[in-house]
């Protein structure tokens, strides 16, 4: 079972309630950066350190997704 592709979201538009859920759904942290890159016409670089400013002011820079149970 693959997970879907995220739908471009905007920097403005991503609240850290949304962020936690993409995680429990099995994204990555790069699967949010890739869909905040193309909601945004910003450079990656600084894209990368305003996702990473987000991700540290809000307490969260250290989660991580959570991963399926193979049986």
């Amino acid at each position: 079972m693959a997970k879907s592709v995220l739908e471009p979201i905007n920097m403005d538009n991503l609240t850290k309630g949304k962020y936690i859920q993409l995680l429990a759904r099995g994204y990555t942290p790069r699967d949010v950066f890739r869909s905040l890159a193309e909601g945004t016409n910003m450079k990656k670089s600084t894209l990368r350190k305003e996702f990473d400013y987000w991700r540290i002011q809000n307490g969260i820079k250290e989660l991580k997704p959570v991963r399926p149970v193979v049986k």
